[in-house]
């Protein structure tokens, strides 16, 4: 479980889980199902990437970087 799983209530785990249900259904690539379990951020898009803040935008990468890394 994550700091963040830890931290939210019964409600808010649900719905993570309905989102990567949903994710998963729709074929999103697993490294962006991972790093929305990790982070809670969605995955940005070309036009979106640009307005979030750097650090969030890097939290998401390095979450999609660990994703690769505990696979290869």
């Amino acid at each position: 479980m994550t700091k963040i799983t830890e931290a939210m209530s019964a409600e808010e785990a649900e719905l993570r889980v309905e989102i990567v249900q949903a994710m998963q259904a729709a074929g999103a690539r697993p490294e962006w199902i991972y790093a929305f379990q990790k982070t809670g951020l969605m995955p940005p898009t070309k036009s979106t990437a640009k307005l979030w803040p750097k650090e969030r935008l890097a939290e998401w990468k390095s979450a999609c970087a660990e994703y690769h890394k505990a696979q290869s």
